[in-house]
């Protein structure tokens, strides 16, 4: 894995935990864009794809963490 990439994650998915409020232990924080990733299009839809199909993630919203959505 791109350090860069894993960095970028790792960013986003603690800013998450300091702003969401929910009671949940299980959250996965995934793009709606590649465009401040390095992850391309298909890659991110599949993600998208296996979240929403996937029983165990219940809920979904959007959030704009430091301008990624």
């Amino acid at each position: 894995v791109d350090k860069t990439l894993a960095d970028a994650i790792v960013m986003l998915k603690a800013e998450f935990v300091k702003r969401h409020k929910g009671g949940s232990h299980i959250h996965e924080v995934i793009p709606v864009s590649s465009e401040s990733l390095s992850i391309d299009e298909y890659g991110l839809k599949m993600l998208h794809k296996f979240a929403e199909s996937n029983s165990i993630y219940t809920d979904s919203y959007e959030m704009d963490i430091q301008g990624t959505a």
